[in-house]
C-alpha cells in the first residue's frame, strides 16, 4: 500500500511540473506576441539601441519622416499597423536627425530591420503605399508595402520575387 502512495504521489508530481512547465511556455509565448503594440517616436540618440540591439530575430519598421502631411499621414497608418501587429516594433524618426543631409523628396521611408540587417526599403510616398486620400486605405496600402518583405504569422522574411 505505501508503494502504491509513493506511485501516485510520483504521478501528481509529474503531472503538475508537466502543467507547471506548460502553463509557464503559454505566457512566455504570449508575453512574445505582445512586445510593442504602439508606434515609438525616436531621438537620433536611441537609433543603436533600439534598431541595431532590438532583440535577434524582431522585426523594426523604422519610419523616416519629414514636415508633411504624407508624412503625418505615414504616422498614423503605422499607429494603426503597430496595434495590428504587436509582435513588430514600429519606431518613427526625424529623417534628418536620424541621417544628416537626408533629401526631404525621399520622405517619407520605411526601413525594414531583422536582426540589425536591412531586408527592405520603401523610399517615397507611393513606394510606402500612400497614393490617395483615404487614411483608412492608407493603412492597408501601408500594411500591404510591408508585407511584401515580412509574413506576419511567421515572422519570417518573405523570399525576394
Amino acid at each position: 500500500e505505501a508503494d502504491a502512495l509513493e506511485d501516485d504521489a510520483f504521478e501528481d508530481d509529474t503531472a503538475m511540473r508537466e502543467y507547471r512547465e506548460k502553463r509557464i511556455a503559454e505566457m512566455e509565448h504570449q508575453a512574445r506576441k505582445t512586445l510593442y503594440g504602439e508606434l515609438l517616436h525616436l531621438p537620433a540618440s536611441e537609433y543603436a539601441r533600439e534598431i541595431n540591439q532590438a532583440p535577434a530575430g524582431v522585426w523594426v519598421v523604422l519610419a523616416l519622416r519629414c514636415a508633411g502631411k504624407l508624412c503625418d499621414r505615414l504616422v498614423e497608418a503605422l499607429c494603426g499597423a503597430a496595434r495590428r501587429h504587436p509582435r513588430v516594433k514600429f519606431v518613427c524618426m526625424v529623417a534628418t536627425a536620424c541621417i544628416p543631409n537626408y533629401p526631404e523628396a525621399n520622405c517619407p521611408t520605411i526601413l525594414l530591420y531583422r536582426s540589425d540587417e536591412l531586408l527592405g526599403q520603401f523610399t517615397g510616398p507611393r513606394s510606402v503605399g500612400l497614393v490617395g486620400t483615404d487614411s483608412a486605405a492608407d493603412e492597408r496600402a501601408v500594411l500591404s508595402a510591408l508585407a511584401n518583405v515580412i509574413d506576419f504569422e511567421s515572422l519570417e522574411p518573405r523570399p525576394p520575387c
